[in-house]
């Protein structure tokens, strides 16, 4: 299966998560109940039951945690329920069953009701982002301990339901998504950095789902997106015009003519940063603050 079928599938799912082998845990919601399809690269293995009373159309941000030598992955989700909450439920390797994890000090974070979700593992801890009520990003971090608001200022003119992206490229976390012009903005996230509009990202029909990806030879970091009527754009940092990369019918990546050029190094960065080991492995262990 080429790279843009398997971008094909993230887009089509509601959330998903690769491991370090290279399969990748794909998310969906059916019926308000969220379940697990794992994707090899040509096929899907078995099914598995997340969880239930989950938001329609909920999406779904996933980590996988630093882990020592022969112990399993732990895994994390976050997703909304119903009643517009954050929520996180982790995998338990031992009992082969997902199970909720409170937030702590967080509480029942009430988001958007049209909010989306991701996160993101950082030397100075796991970060997640949502769109509050008032349509502003907000974030909740843990630095190894417990849950905490994320005390920094982020944007405060998000377009309701914005897609939400978070690249780590050089270390140094940034959020993408989309601004009340209809542009395509971000962000650092750590540094009270300025937002900035990447020129050249206002689409019709507008956004509706975002990867930030990574050439495999220059480093440089662009975006995927896909529109409301299912076409693929690559966007590049420098604010060029997009490149329109094809389109996805009855679940199917079709490739445009004019982009068989740039099918080629452009890919999401590792699954591990180059520079997680900085993360001290001992004070990530879930059994110290997921309570197992």
């Amino acid at each position: 299966m080429s790279r843009y079928e398997d971008l094909t599938r993230r887009f089509l799912a509601a959330g998903d998560v690769e491991h370090s082998d290279g399969t990748v845990d794909l998310f969906y919601e059916e019926e308000n109940e969220l379940i697990l399809k794992p994707w090899t690269g040509e096929e899907f293995g078995e099914t598995e039951f997340v969880t239930d009373q989950v938001r329609e159309k909920t999406p779904v941000a996933g980590l996988i945690l630093p882990s020592g030598p022969n112990e399993p992955a732990y895994r994390l989700i976050f997703f909304i329920s119903q009643s517009h909450l954050l929520r996180c439920y982790a995998y338990h390797p031992g009992e082969e069953q997902w199970k909720e994890i409170g937030l702590g000090h967080v509480g029942d974070a009430l988001v958007h009701h049209k909010s989306n979700v991701d996160a993101i593992l950082t030397p100075q801890g796991m970060v997640v982002l949502y769109q509050a009520p008032d349509n502003t990003l907000r974030g909740i971090i843990n630095k190894g301990t417990s849950w905490e608001p994320l005390g920094q200022q982020l944007s405060t003119r998000a377009l309701p339901g914005t897609p939400i992206a978070i690249t780590s490229s050089s270390g140094n976390p940034t959020v993408f998504y989309v601004n009340e012009d209809k542009n395509l903005h971000y962000q650092a996230i750590q540094s009270g950095g300025n937002d900035n509009v990447l020129e050249n990202s206002q689409f019709d029909p507008p956004m509706t789902r975002i990867k930030v990806v990574q050439n495999e030879e220059t480093k440089q970091v662009a975006t995927y997106v896909l529109t409301e009527d299912n076409r693929i754009y690559l966007l590049d940092q420098d604010g060029n015009a997009p490149t329109y990369v094809g389109y996805i019918e009855n679940e199917q990546f079709e490739a445009a003519r004019s982009a068989q050029a740039v099918l080629v190094n452009w890919w999401f960065p590792p699954p591990v940063p180059v520079w997680q080991d900085w993360v001290p492995v001992t004070n990530w262990v879930p059994r110290t603050w997921i309570g197992w």
